[in-house]
């Protein structure tokens, strides 16, 4: 994955890329997503849009067993409905995972609020397979 600063250059109102940043954001399986973090435009694999209200949520294949995550990362909505849950306040909760946005973790909670019973679903298959391993100890 890229882990350096890109300059992109604006042609006719599209983003030109070159040859080797085109091949490695083709690696990423072509489907881009893209947010503003302050003045930073941040680039992710975009993974499958799942509900279009909520833009920062997608699933990837191979990601968290193809759990909704937050775009671009391997933070499960579970997790952070998990840190609400524990910390019960929106300000812990990015102290927790300050790699995040707020707009991150509020869309996690929105899609949470719109589709509780599938993370539940996972929620409480994420308690089974702890509860079975610390039993095998």
């Amino acid at each position: 994955m890229i882990s350096q600063v890109l300059e992109l250059e604006i042609k006719d109102g599209k983003i030109v890329l070159n040859k080797a940043v085109a091949r490695e954001l083709s690696a990423w399986g072509g489907k881009l997503k893209g947010y503003l973090d302050g003045h930073h435009l941040v680039i992710v694999p975009g993974g499958e849009t799942i509900d279009p209200r909520h833009p920062f949520i997608s699933r990837y294949e191979n990601v968290c067993g193809g759990e909704p995550v937050i775009v671009g990362t391997r933070v499960a909505v579970r997790a952070i409905v998990e840190y609400d849950r524990l910390y019960h306040n929106l300000e812990r909760t990015l102290r927790a995972m300050p790699h995040l946005t707020r707009e991150q973790i509020q869309d996690a909670l929105g899609y949470y609020a719109d589709h509780t019973a599938e993370i539940d679903g996972f929620i409480t298959a994420d308690e089974q397979a702890y509860d079975k391993g610390a039993q095998e100890k």
